[in-house]
């Protein structure tokens, strides 16, 4: 077993408890994902904003290296969706 982390709160105790009851996982695990989106969130948004673009711009550099083309997806004769 690793490190342990106790819990000397009875209203954090039956928080943890109750969320791992209604989502059957162990309280080790909601507390795990809690305290991960609690770290999430303290992110500082301009932090956040830089991932975001960077995986923006990674999406556009693939689509702009591809030979697809908007008209790709309609039926020349009929200008309905192919």
């Amino acid at each position: 077993m690793g490190r342990q982390l106790n819990i000397r709160s009875d209203r954090a105790y039956a928080l943890a408890s109750a969320l791992a009851d209604k989502h059957h996982k162990s309280i080790t695990a909601v507390v795990e994902e809690a305290l991960a989106a609690y770290q999430a969130a303290a992110e500082p948004r301009s932090e956040r904003l830089a991932r975001w673009e960077a995986l923006l711009e990674e999406d556009w550099k693939h689509l702009n290296d591809s030979d697809f083309k908007i008209e790709d997806l309609y039926d020349p004769e009929t200008g309905l969706p192919a």
